[in-house]
């Protein structure tokens, strides 16, 4: 109309609109795709791996003591000839024969022990190798030592086992003694030093 005044309403742009909800989908995929690729704490993933792992102890038999060396004692008695022959060496030359007979006697209760294990693997990240608590337990299932070990189970698929047989010494057993083989889930900061695992995360990571 003549002398009237029309009123632009503001324009709003339909595209931006639009593509607002485009924008953030965007900026989220963005910040998941960082974080992907941020690398995760290597204590963390070694933590997770071991928790794919499970150890059994399929048996173990104890390999008695060597016999202690038989050292013969000169006999005072004999001709000088006769005793130079002595197979004591020059360290034990002039020693008491019972000194001798003592430091070569081994401790008759220390033992060998032989320990199957079979290794079962259900992650899709094996380890190179893992560290397994044995624990020696007397006949009333009170704990007498807990070792840690190392054993190598690399390439291990997910599914699969392996036999796994090692061989350690020191053990004061006794009649109706028993072992126990488990990986531990939750292992301190402070004990982290007696598992090799995590020793190489943490020097990979430094």
């Amino acid at each position: 109309m003549p002398g009237s005044t029309r009123r632009l309403l503001p324009l709003v742009r339909v595209s931006t609109l639009a593509s607002t909800p485009r924008a953030l989908i965007l900026v989220a995929a963005i910040a998941l795709l960082l974080g992907a690729c941020t690398p995760a704490d290597p204590i963390a993933a070694v933590a997770a791996a071991r928790a794919d792992y499970e150890v059994q102890l399929s048996g173990w038999i104890a390999r008695p003591p060597e016999p202690p060396p038989v050292v013969e004692t000169p006999d005072p008695e004999a001709p000088a000839d006769e005793a130079e022959g002595d197979p004591l060496d020059a360290d034990q030359e002039g020693a008491d024969p019972m000194e001798v007979e003592a430091v070569e006697e081994a401790d008759p209760r220390t033992i060998t022990v032989l320990f199957d294990l079979l290794v079962l693997f259900s992650g899709s990240d094996p380890l190179p190798g893992l560290t397994v608590d044995i624990t020696h337990a007397d006949p009333s299932g009170a704990e007498k030592a807990v070792r840690q070990h190392y054993i190598e189970v690399a390439n291990l698929a997910r599914g699969s086992t392996n036999q796994v047989a090692i061989e350690l010494d020191g053990w004061d057993l006794a009649d109706g003694d028993a072992f126990s083989i488990d990986v531990r889930q939750v292992v301190s900061d402070a004990e982290r030093s007696a598992y090799r695992e995590f020793q190489e995360a943490a020097a990979g990571a430094g």
